[in-house]
């Protein structure tokens, strides 16, 4: 699991938690693309 701060981060930049709920599975990939 991320934590709670990342996931706010992340929540923030969504702008909707039930999106977070729904892409966490998926941060890995996400993160991925960011870092590139």
């Amino acid at each position: 699991p991320w934590p709670r701060a990342f996931a706010r981060a992340v929540g923030v930049v969504l702008k909707d938690q039930d999106d977070l709920d729904y892409i966490a599975p998926r941060l890995d990939a996400i993160l991925a693309e960011s870092a590139a």
